[in-house]
């Protein structure tokens, strides 16, 4: 049986993998698969750091929102959210 898998739902599962894990390999290891399955579709819409995104911009601009203050309140390298083109929503 043949069965073809949806890129927006790879891609669904796969951030809720990496937001569930603490291992920064795997993180790292999902990312990849995320980014190549996106790009081979030609459905890749970039992603968002989860930490910024949850609660480190709230942090930064607490802190005075000094430009160069933002890598330190953006989390985990591989802590991300992938964002998928809206055609294959």
């Amino acid at each position: 049986m043949r069965k073809t898998a949806k890129v927006f739902d790879v891609v669904t599962k796969c951030n809720d993998m990496i937001a569930r894990s603490s291992d920064e390999e795997a993180r790292k290891v999902l990312c990849t698969l995320i980014e190549s399955v996106l790009h081979d579709a030609d459905a890749y819409a970039g992603f968002g750091n989860s930490h910024w995104l949850d609660e480190g911009h709230v942090n930064w601009r607490c802190a005075g929102a000094v430009q160069e203050d933002i890598p330190q309140f953006q989390g985990s390298e591989y802590d991300r959210t992938y964002f998928v083109d809206s055609r294959l929503k």
